[in-house]
């Protein structure tokens, strides 16, 4: 028994063909290669059911075929089939196909039907017979038919299901939280919905997944981002896949198809440092350059498996084939920044050594880097990516895969640069004024085709939406550029910050003020840490914010104004999304993790957002939609907040009236709809006390009486007890 020659430096699987000489029968025996190491390792297997070519004469005439430049031929009677491979693999894949005599004593040379190639699917046209090349599976299979006997087709009609299953979930929700512990991402699907289908003994299996909405959220309250990802349309994710179970050695899919729906990414630099210090730990990042006895060890008895023992046994996967495979188009606009910071850890002014000082100077000019990287809305497009008639293994399907949406986004790499802030956004820059331009010429062509006075309001509305489409896009040019340097001096001047101990200016005059006193006050304050250590870095930091502070204050300023000019003419609303719901609240002194409450979780969000309370202890609060209000209370003070809704669908608070618990005096409970505070007055020699009135339904002045008997004075003025020293008075009872 022989077989043709292969080379073994061709990795992958094949199939061999093996010839008795004697009894002229044949083998088929699947030959796998694959390099592990320094060394190919050979394995031999069994023939399965899946022959790689069939050959099948549905004819009436006898058919001789061999290979190309092969003398070795087999021999076909009408309606016969046979299993086929190639005698020799290194020569052409061509099948050779004539047609003998009919009758045994006639001498007539055989008639050359003509040269095929079996490994594309089409018809070929002959005088004699006609030739199809058709798929079966992962088998190809050449049929050979007279030519007034139309080829056979397989029936139409689908087989009818002998059972089904249904699975539908509103919604699903997953929560990362790490080990600090804080929330970082949110994850929720809405409508899921799972269908399989099966046919009779499960000869095949159909499987359909669908997602009407998804969206992932930034928990990290000081993001710029609070999206992560978000779907424009519905459904966000729909999957379908057919799988035949007829084929026992390989993985048989009939019809696998994947469709998303275009995407927004805001990717927030600070959660990604965030992400990888929660999966990545210090010891996986330290790499030891010197190798161990171990490791030698290690290294000496892998390169020896196959050579002086036996090659362990390794499972076998098995070869997938799709008859029709297809993932859509995929559509996504790409925005990253990094936000800054700042925590109460970074700003505590504590220094310890010499190389902290160091690196916080580093830091300065690290975050006056991050102008670079703010990209917005990307335009990016992968195309699709579709198979027909595959038979590959597992590995080579992967590699295929990665190898075309690695070409697709290197093919958009200039996107990602004209996309660049501090480049003034060049591409979203010709986005806005195409649609002027557009404008200008089709209001006018329109108009034409109607009458001349529409045409002369045509050309009026075309050039002022061209005018317009410029001015927009020259402020958006300015503010992009504005804003992604007022990214890193905010940060820069964050950093210097710590070095004097001011808190973040609030306008332009204070940011001068502040870099001019820092040339001073930072080596002063940074020797009162740390000592003699401390001056020098206190002097660079000085430096660097009596040039940098005012720079961002200015900066800041230029941003508002052009800004408000900007959104004055349109608004970005696809550059503000809601996140599903507030960061998930977890007890700082205690670290554990409970059932998610909506409420608490809404207050200690808008709590966040106030600064002299963002650091107290909630209570409750109340919101008011009548009038645009909402009521908060905190352990140490009691906030009216005045509600702003904006176009973009964001919310801001802003405080009406606060009053401390410490200057509380009497609380006065005077109506089921009223409640009264009594407070200290702001100046001494005021002899008037004044009054706060909360007006609130019933229940919900109820509520709040409630949460102003749990308030207790600040830690400079708590004695012995904790208890409040306000007169509580109700008078509903």
């Amino acid at each position: 028994v022989w077989s043709g020659a292969l080379h073994l430096h061709t990795t992958g699987d094949q199939t061999l063909r093996l010839r008795n000489t004697v009894d002229r029968t044949t083998y088929l025996i699947r030959i796998s290669i694959k390099l592990e190491g320094p060394q190919y390792r050979i394995v031999f297997r069994s023939s399965t059911n899946v022959p790689p070519y069939r050959i099948e004469n549905f004819s009436l005439e006898t058919i001789r075929v061999h290979q190309s430049r092969v003398r070795i031929s087999d021999i076909l009677l009408p309606h016969q089939t046979c299993e086929y491979t190639w005698d020799e693999p290194l020569k052409p894949h061509l099948l050779v196909v004539d047609m003998l005599p009919s009758q045994a004593d006639d001498n007539s040379r055989p008639i050359r039907i003509g040269v095929f190639s079996m490994d594309d699917i089409a018809t070929f046209p002959t005088k004699s017979l006609a030739v199809e090349v058709r798929a079966d599976g992962p088998t190809r299979v050449l049929r050979l038919t007279d030519v007034m006997t139309p080829f056979p087709r397989p029936p139409m009609g689908k087989k009818e299901p002998a059972g089904w299953y249904l699975l539908k979930l509103h919604s699903l929700s997953v929560s990362l939280v790490d080990s600090k512990p804080s929330e970082l991402v949110y994850v929720s699907w809405n409508t899921v919905a799972f269908q399989a289908t099966w046919t009779e003994h499960m000869a095949q299996l159909a499987l359909h997944v669908s997602v009407h909405s998804m969206q992932i959220d930034n928990q990290v309250r000081t993001t710029r981002y609070p999206v992560l990802l978000n779907f424009t349309d519905s459904p966000a994710l729909d999957a379908t896949i057919v799988r035949e179970t007829t084929y026992t050695s390989i993985e048989f899919l009939r019809y696998v198809n994947v469709m998303l729906q275009p995407m927004h990414w805001r990717i927030d630099g600070t959660l990604i440092n965030q992400l990888a210090a929660m999966f990545v730990s210090p010891e996986d990042v330290q790499h030891n350059t010197a190798p161990t006895r171990e490791d030698r060890v290690r290294d000496f008895d892998a390169s020896i498996v196959g050579l002086l023992g036996v090659p362990r046994e390794t499972t076998v996967s098995k070869k997938l084939y799709f008859e029709k495979f297809e993932l859509a188009p995929i559509q996504a606009s790409l925005s990253f920044a990094t936000s800054s910071s700042s925590t109460t850890a970074s700003s505590s002014n504590t220094y310890t050594t010499n190389a902290v000082q160091v690196a916080g100077v580093r830091q300065i000019l690290q975050a006056a880097g991050k102008t670079l990287t703010k990209i917005h809305n990307a335009p990016l497009h992968w195309r699709a990516l579709r198979w027909q008639h595959m038979f590959v293994p597992r590995e080579t399907m992967l590699n295929q895969m990665s190898l075309h949406y690695q070409h697709e986004a290197y093919r958009q790499a200039y996107v990602l640069l004209g996309s660049v802030d501090v480049l003034g956004n060049p591409v979203k820059v010709w986005h806005n004024l195409r649609g002027g331009l557009e404008s200008f010429v089709w209001e006018p062509l329109r108009g034409w085709q109607e009458s001349p006075q529409a045409f002369g309001f045509g050309l009026v509305k075309g050039t002022s939406l061209l005018f317009r489409a410029f001015v927009y896009a020259v402020l958006d040019f300015n503010t992009r550029i504005a804003s992604s340097m007022l990214l890193g001096l905010s940060d820069a001047c964050h950093r210097i910050d710590t070095y004097t101990g001011y808190p973040v200016a609030k306008t332009f005059y204070q940011d001068i003020a502040q870099g001019a006193s820092g040339v001073v006050v930072s080596p002063m304050h940074s020797y009162d840490v740390q000592g003699w250590s401390g001056i020098l870095p206190g002097v660079l930091a000085g430096m660097l914010g009596l040039v940098l502070k005012p720079l961002r204050g200015f900066t800041q300023g230029f941003v508002n104004t052009t800004t408000t000019l900007r959104d004055g003419i349109q608004h970005d609303t696809q550059a503000y999304v809601m996140r599903m719901r507030p960061p998930r609240y977890i007890d700082p002194r205690t670290h554990l993790l409970t059932s998610y409450s909506y409420v608490h979780a809404s207050g200690e969000d808008i709590k966040y957002g106030i600064v002299q309370a963002r650091h107290e202890d909630y209570v409750g609060h109340i919101m008011s939609a009548e009038r645009h209000g909402c009521l908060l209370v905190t352990k140490h003070r009691v906030l009216s907040l005045q509600v702003h809704l904006h176009p973009h669908h964001s919310v801001t608070y802003t405080i009406s009236w606060e009053v401390l618990s410490d200057d509380l005096i009497v609380v006065a409970y005077c109506s089921p709809e009223t409640i009264v505070l009594y407070h200290k007055p702001s100046d001494i020699a005021d002899l008037a006390v004044p009054t706060q009135v909360i007006t609130l339904p019933p229940t919900q002045a109820l509520s709040v009486y409630y949460m102003l008997q749990q308030m207790t004075p600040t830690r400079l003025n708590q004695t012995d007890r904790s208890q409040l020293n306000v007169h509580f008075v109700d008078k509903c009872r």
